[in-house]
């Protein structure tokens, strides 16, 4: 079991420590940018946060690829118990959540929603392959392809953990309330008793090392807006279209060639995310 846990923490500790790395590194491109508050009217900005982020409303307004897309973001959001789970359970088998770990519900929760999910990205494949809309033209498909089939592999690394758990009779929720874990149980209960415990520990850890990858490849990749989206909403201007932020101006105080008006470099723009002190960009 200490081995088991020394590998996690070695896996966990390298993963948190590349991503930490690369959002660093944007965290001080953004504060190149001219600082803004953008802490008013807090009211609307949790109301986009409900509306916008969680409840996915631009994207709905086209139906099928918005909802693809919110299956496979509400989809994570709920499985972010699993990832729990699985650590868990990668260093003790017999590991389940405080309280809530045993339940029917919540094993119904975590199965409907990575169904959903593998619907979600086997959509996104569809129209991207088979439909092929316009504005994908010039769209790096690799790339959007290589993050769908890694979000197929987490889904259904975690779908091959519960069924092999039920198969063994050490399941978590009751079997009932997985119903889609329950089908695939089938094909590990005709194995031997051996089978399904090397089946367990392969699930577990494949679908632990698919998550890390995925965290650490994250920050690189054009998805980046999974993890930005939610603070670049929160900061969003919340004044009307077209609305100018006055100029203040000491010419008095300024050179000759000190004079620029407008945006002409980065440092002209302002930022999205809340000001920082200048130590926090060093």
């Amino acid at each position: 079991m200490l081995v088991r846990a020394g590998v996690l923490l070695a896996l966990v500790g390298t993963a948190a420590a590349l991503f930490a790395r690369r959002a660093r590194l944007i965290a001080r491109l953004v504060r190149l940018g001219r600082p803004i508050d953008r802490t008013h009217d807090l009211p609307v900005r949790l109301e986009r946060e409900g509306t916008v982020v969680l409840g996915q409303r631009k994207l709905l307004q086209r139906p099928v690829p918005g909802l693809m897309h919110a299956l496979i973001f509400w989809g994570f959001l709920v499985l972010l118990t699993t990832i729990v789970e699985a650590a868990g359970q990668a260093i003790d088998p017999g590991f389940a959540l405080p309280w809530i770990g045993r339940s029917g519900w919540l094993g119904l929760v975590q199965d409907v929603f990575a169904g959903l999910v593998l619907i979600g990205v086997a959509t996104a494949f569809a129209i991207r392959k088979a439909q092929r809309p316009e504005r994908f033209v010039g769209s790096h498909m690799e790339e959007a392809d290589l993050i769908l089939v890694w979000i197929a592999g987490i889904m259904l690394t975690l779908l091959g953990l519960d069924a092999v758990r039920i198969a063994r009779g050490v399941a978590e929720a009751p079997p009932a309330w997985t119903p889609i874990a329950n089908a695939l149980a089938t094909v590990f209960e005709r194995m031997g008793p051996t089978a399904p415990r090397v089946f367990e520990a392969v699930f577990v850890w494949s679908h632990l090392l698919l998550v890390l990858g995925f965290l650490v490849y994250l920050p690189y990749s054009k998805h980046l807006h999974i993890v930005t989206a939610a603070i670049n909403v929160f900061f969003a201007q919340t004044r009307p279209s077209g609305y100018l932020t006055p100029l203040r101006i000491d010419l008095d105080a300024m050179g000759d060639d000190d004079v620029s008006f407008g945006a002409s470099t980065v440092t002209d723009w302002p930022r999205r995310w809340p000001v920082a002190s200048p130590s926090m960009a060093k």
